[in-house]
């Protein structure tokens, strides 16, 4: 019984071969009743897995007596909690825990007093791994190369190059407008309600019209990539958003709206209107 990620570097460690590494164990110590458990690709410094999980309940209603794995690093790669489990919790519940790799054997005691240390080791190997493995990408995205299978709203993945993207038009005309109406005075619950007027579909609906889901988080390396609006309109849009007049319920809004602050003490003012004021009555606060 095991956990198993698969590595394609070592083929050992590969799903099948672990489960025949374990058949040919169990066969020759005459152990029958066997039960595979198997969190593929899911990595083993958590122990929140599925088949895990599911192994634990069984242990723990006293239908499992021995849990073996092919190595110590298929079970987990988190210190203390592998050491909790297999030196307190498994002999507590009368479980023989087996490493196969590492001779580990709880209930003969083989093995047990370098446990400690094979678990330390597999929990630092995971953690520089992880830590490799983000210098690789973190190089990639300030080169500007793509480490992202998700492409930002307005481009498309080059069908001959998928590391390349280019604009996909239909989705770029939605940004020029919406950059269009802003530059034009337009607030975005103006822009939101246009748009849903004419039909067009919220970014959401967009990706799933298209199969694709909402972007993450992105590292900007700037120049990169083809514009689809000019710097200039960029900016500039920036700049109004910082000053952007929001409508009251009265659907008016101040010509000063958002450039207005308090003499005393340098706070924004808003502008104040209701629908049983009058325009003279309007003001800011």
């Amino acid at each position: 019984m095991k956990d198993g990620k698969k590595h394609t570097e070592d083929e050992s460690n590969s799903i099948s071969n672990q489960k025949q590494i374990l058949l040919d164990y169990c066969k020759k110590q005459g152990y029958k009743n066997t039960m595979f458990f198997v969190d593929d690709g899911i990595s083993g410094t958590s122990f929140d897995r599925s088949d895990f999980q599911r192994m634990q309940r069984m242990a723990e209603e006293g239908k499992i007596c021995r849990i073996i794995v092919k190595d110590l690093s298929r079970f987990g790669r988190e210190q203390v909690e592998a050491g909790r489990l297999t030196q307190i919790v498994y002999p507590s519940l009368g479980i023989t825990f087996i490493s196969i790799q590492e001779n580990v054997n709880s209930t003969t005691g083989e093995g047990m007093e370098m446990l400690p240390f094979y678990n330390i080791f597999n929990e630092w190997y995971a953690a520089q791994t992880s830590k490799k493995i983000r210098a690789v990408w973190q190089s990639k995205a300030d080169n500007g190369k793509r480490v992202s299978s998700t492409v930002p709203f307005g481009y498309m993945k080059d069908p001959d190059e998928k590391e390349k993207w280019m604009i996909d038009e239909p989705a770029a005309e939605i940004v020029r407008k919406i950059y269009d109406l802003c530059l034009a005075g337009r607030g975005p619950s103006q822009i939101a309600r246009q748009l849903e007027e004419e039909q067009i579909l919220v970014l959401s609906a967009y990706y799933e019209s298209i199969g694709r889901t909402h972007a993450q988080k992105y590292q900007i390396i700037p120049n990169m990539q083809e514009p689809i609006i000019s710097e200039e309109q960029w900016l500039r849009v920036q700049e109004l958003r910082e000053h952007r007049r929001r409508p009251t319920a009265t659907g008016r809004t101040s010509l000063f709206s958002g450039l207005v602050y308090c003499a005393d003490c340098g706070a924004k003012l808003h502008f104040a209107a209701a629908k049983s004021m009058t325009r003279n009555q309007e003001r800011t606060v």
